[in-house]
């Protein structure tokens, strides 16, 4: 047995001052004592020669005594050994680190400090409470202990699928520990099971040289299917004929396929049968070979080999009948067979030992609730064991009108994205709110959906009007049919000013005003060009502010209607002046004129109206 006393390192002599009492006399020869037990524990333990032991081991601070454990590298420590299985970074299934188990914890002296136990003899009494949930001291608990899947630290009598043999405990409180990690990855099972060598249903009568044709299949019996039934999925392998009903045969379904696949061994009547008559894959068994006599089932087989039940159903064969080599005539009659009335076939397999239901999916089911569902592979039918499809239901209720201005707006990973969005618009002064008509609604006053916002100007009589006019210069007043308007007669310079108060409240900022008139041809032709130029009249800035009066005016680009081309006689259009700042409160002077002494129109040139717009943009 391992030294449980742990080893004194400093002595504490008597020191000058110290009272003079019994703990601090005896505390010298107690520490020597310790020391001396110590010895006397290894020398015992050497002796006895039945276990090797780590003495002050680094332990993890959740080890109990009773624990098995592995050897942790990157924290240099002793941890709780667990068996599993892992892939690797390069995608090779090996088994994990905590499986290999080195050793058990048969004392601690600190949190972080004990003696492990690497081999031998425990003698009894020993508590196995930690190592396998009691004591260990009945007969009923002797026997082989590999290390738990379940359980860190754990030992368990049922040997687990990465199975790793630890100790063997004798039933009276000691043990025979001699831990034997290996690559259990490695290790197999095998396995045989007797097919049932039938069509599942009936066969056309097929002679020599011909292929099998199915006139009814039945996936209700066992047996062997087309290989293009519904119930492969369409898995079947390039060249498959039929496939084995694996649904009917579930003692074999319930540890298919073999692992590796290419480890099945098939034979036919004790022979084996070529590996290019067969397929075996993760999602089935196919036979490759549908000419008469090299099918697997037996030559008189056909017609009508199997009973049909009342849920039977037609199917196409697994490929039109025609012609194919069945053989030598002594094969076709069955030479080379037992019975030609009766086939046996065997499958021999190998599956690794760690491909159990503890370490593979055997079923899928949704939860209770769930959106997801577990589907077979037509998409459609409920399933959970096989081939499978995960859908996702997405016809979820829904609870209307829910206040609050949080939305879904996105979803990143396993996170939704949430944030703030206006909930409803609710129109105020002077401003309209138009919903699209088919995105958006009014509730109550309330808008909501894809909107459009105006605003409602109170001053829009202001920002769109006509100008005063102030001054005529060779200017006249005309009329046509009961209409009035100011004319520049012929072969006269000619102009007229106007006056334009700018609204104080309304303008943008920056504000930009635009001229425009109406010209009224009098005669066919081109219209002439305009001249014109505006004076700005500034507001004061504040009260008693003092502004210098302008005495000039500022030239504009010329207006051309001549652009619009020929104006026929009685018609008239709109012409408009560039553009020029103004702020609010300004007074704005203009003269329009014309220079009709000398721009060849001959004829008078009216105007009909003379106006203005303000607006943001220059």
């Amino acid at each position: 047995m391992a030294p449980v006393t742990p080893w004194q390192t400093i002595l504490h002599p008597t020191q000058d001052s110290e009272d003079v009492k019994g703990l601090v006399d005896n505390r010298m020869p107690l520490e020597v004592a310790q020391r001396t037990q110590n010895l006397k524990e290894r020398l015992d333990a050497i002796e006895a020669g039945q276990a090797l032991f780590i003495t002050s081991a680094a332990l993890a601070t959740d080890t109990l005594v009773g624990h098995a454990v592995y050897w942790d590298a990157a924290t240099a420590e002793y941890k709780k050994a667990l068996a599993a299985v892992e892939v690797d970074v390069n995608g090779q299934f090996t088994i994990k680190n905590s499986t290999y188990v080195v050793g058990l914890v048969v004392s601690k002296s600190s949190a972080t400090r004990g003696t492990v136990m690497l081999l031998g003899y425990l003698a009894p009494p020993f508590d196995f409470t930690n190592t396998i949930g009691t004591a260990g001291a009945t007969a009923a608990e002797a026997g082989a202990y590999y290390l738990s899947a379940s359980i860190a630290g754990h030992l368990t009598k049922q040997k687990p699928p990465v199975g790793i043999y630890a100790a063997y405990l004798r039933g009276d409180g000691s043990a025979h520990f001699s831990p034997a990690p290996r690559e259990v990855v490695e290790d197999h099972i095998h396995y045989v099971f007797d097919l049932f060598a039938v069509p599942a249903g009936t066969l056309d009568k097929t002679e020599p040289n011909e292929t099998y044709k199915f006139v009814t299949v039945d996936p209700n019996l066992p047996g062997w299917l087309p290989a293009d039934d519904p119930i492969f999925c369409g898995l079947a392998p390039a060249g498959a004929k039929f496939g084995y009903n694996l649904a009917l045969h579930p003692e074999l379904q319930r540890i298919f396929p073999p692992i590796p696949t290419d480890s099945a061994y098939l034979e036919a009547d004790g022979i084996a049968v070529p590996q290019n008559r067969y397929s075996i894959t993760p999602s089935g068994l196919f036979w490759l070979n549908d000419c008469y006599g090299k099918a697997p089932w037996p030559i008189n087989a056909a017609p009508g080999s199997s009973s049909l039940s009342s849920s039977s159903s037609s199917s196409s064969s697994s490929s039109p009948s025609g012609t194919c080599d069945s053989g030598a005539a002594l094969e076709q009659i069955g030479y080379v067979r037992r019975n030609p009335d009766l086939k046996t076939l065997r499958l021999w397999f190998t599956k690794l030992v760690n491909k159990t239901a503890t370490s593979v999916v055997t079923s899928l089911q949704p939860a209770p609730g769930s959106p997801i569902r577990v589907l077979g592979c037509d998409g459609v039918t409920a399933k959970s064991k096989g081939d499978l499809q995960l859908a996702l239901d997405m016809d979820f209720s829904t609870d209307e009108n829910q206040l609050g201005y949080q939305a879904i707006k996105g979803f990143v990973g396993e996170k939704f994205q949430r944030g703030p969005i206006v909930e409803g618009l609710i129109a105020g002064t002077n401003v309209e709110i138009v919903p699209e008509p088919t995105m958006g609604e009014e509730l109550g006053g309330v808008n909501f959906g894809r909107l459009l916002l105006n605003v409602i100007d109170p001053n829009s009589g202001v920002r769109d009007s006509t100008i005063s006019i102030i001054a005529l210069d060779e200017v006249l007043q005309g009329t046509t049919d009961d209409v009035f308007f100011l004319y520049f007669p012929e072969d006269k310079d000619s102009s007229f000013r106007g006056r334009i108060e700018v609204p104080s409240v309304g303008p943008p900022t920056p504000a930009y005003m635009e001229l425009y008139f109406w010209l009224l041809a009098r005669i066919t032709g081109t219209m002439p060009l305009l001249t014109i130029s505006y004076r700005r009249i500034l507001k004061p800035a504040a009260s008693c502010s003092k502004v210098l009066m302008p005495t000039s005016d500022t030239a504009l680009a010329d207006i051309t209607p001549a652009s619009c081309g020929s104006v026929t006689a009685g018609y008239y259009l709109e012409v408009t002046a560039a553009k020029f700042l103004v702020t609010a409160g300004d007074i704005v002077l203009f003269t329009l004129g014309r220079l009709g002494a000398t721009d060849g129109y001959s004829g008078d040139l009216a105007v009909l109206r003379q106006g203005y717009k303000i607006s943001g943009t220059p």
